[in-house]
């Protein structure tokens, strides 16, 4: 598939050269139409895959990498904060991207104005298991 030939490019490409502009410079070069276009899903999954390559398994410079890279770099720094989070637990998230939160959101949800986001935690983790025994035989 397309995709699964952007990932091998992106994997060669961070290989060949330690700096990720390098790797950013021929993304751009390889994607500069589909970039063009509304949707560029493909270029941006290649930024994203290219930040965490060379982000070395630290979360904010993974961001960091990912965010300068360009294109929509909201989804972007947000898709490879998402994946590092994922991989790497709470424990490898920095303080300061945490701490102003006061483990707190808000919304806009009738009943639900104020949550507390270990709570949101706990309780999709407890969704996902039940869902998960229910599926059992």
């Amino acid at each position: 598939t397309r995709f699964a030939e952007m990932l091998a490019f992106v994997k060669e490409q961070c290989a060949a050269h330690e700096d990720w502009i390098a790797v950013n410079a021929a993304i751009h070069r390889r994607y500069e139409r589909e970039a063009a276009k509304f949707n560029h899903s493909l270029p941006n999954a290649a930024i994203v895959v290219m930040g965490i390559l060379k982000g070395a398994g630290e979360f904010t410079r993974t961001i960091g990498v990912t965010v300068m890279a360009g294109l929509d770099t909201d989804c972007t720094g947000a898709t490879a904060g998402s994946i590092m989070g994922c991989a790497l637990g709470t424990a490898g998230i920095p303080s300061h991207w945490t701490e102003p939160f006061n483990d707190t959101i808000h919304t806009n949800l009738s009943g639900m104005r104020e949550l507390k986001i270990t709570d949101v935690g706990r309780e999709m983790s407890a969704w996902r298991l039940r869902r998960r025994l229910r599926r059992q035989p």
